[in-house]
């Protein structure tokens, strides 16, 4: 399983930087946001110091690991393989963020979700936030099983579901949230008005944005300055943090 790197120009060295992990769509793989975004991604690492992971999730993974689909072990390869491999290699600094577009918008919010206090913030553009809305799309039904006899199978991966049944409400309270979407996108804006207003019922403080567009890579670039400014700032509160609570007392 591939992924790319963008490392901030003028990295200094033995300088550690925090992780942004950019996630791809359905149909598409780890290359998609360096071929419609790659000078932009630059810029933008060397301008907030950070570096930019763009993973491989599969064609049609939805970052889940699958008991249907023979190989398709997507969760367990980004938490026990990949995430170990870029902190083993990478000038990294442990604060990771994650974000993705469409199915990878699903993937930033279901994994941050199943493996609370692993990211530091999460976003999403986009993203197909309820999965049991489209029981017989994208292959989901390959990797989560029929829906019918499947039913907890799906809950347990829904963005949606995980909001509402989560036994860590704390945790989801304290979690920087960034999700935008794009008023002409017949894909996903219902997903993401139906999650807006749980996490609004809730009372879970997040940002939501809907704004014209469609569901298509002229939105999410336009869109990526605002999120990897988002997770920016949230990865340096969170060193600033840490770097506070590690000092010695008096």
């Amino acid at each position: 399983m591939d992924y790319y790197a963008f490392i901030p120009r003028g990295a200094r060295t033995g300088e550690r930087y925090p992780v942004l992990f950019l996630l791809h769509g359905a149909f598409g793989s780890y290359r998609d946001w360096k071929a419609h975004a790659e000078k932009q991604i630059c810029d933008l690492a060397a301008k907030y110091e950070i570096i930019i992971i763009t993973p491989e999730g599969g064609s049609l993974g939805w970052y889940a690991d699958s008991r249907f689909l023979k190989n398709n072990r997507i969760e367990s390869f980004f938490i026990e393989e990949l995430i170990p491999d870029v902190e083993q290699n990478l000038p990294v600094n442990g604060l990771l963020s994650i974000a993705g577009l469409s199915m990878g918008g699903h993937g930033a919010f279901e994994l941050c979700l199943r493996h609370p206090g692993q990211f530091v913030s999460v976003s999403s553009m986009s993203g197909i936030l309820d999965i049991t809305r489209h029981k017989n799309q994208w292959g989901l039904a390959k990797v989560f099983g029929p829906y019918g006899g499947n039913a907890p199978v799906w809950n347990r991966h829904s963005v949606l579901k995980l909001l509402e049944e989560s036994k860590n409400r704390e945790y989801i309270r304290c979690l920087p949230m960034l999700i935008t979407v794009s008023t002409g996108d017949p894909y996903s804006l219902d997903d993401n008005r139906i999650v807006h207003r749980e996490l609004e019922k809730l009372q879970i403080p997040h940002h939501y944005d809907e704004a014209p567009g469609e569901h298509d890579w002229t939105y999410w670039v336009s869109q990526l300055p605002r999120h990897v400014a988002f997770h920016a700032r949230q990865l340096q509160k969170a060193g600033l943090k840490r770097n506070i609570d590690s000092r010695p007392g008096p």
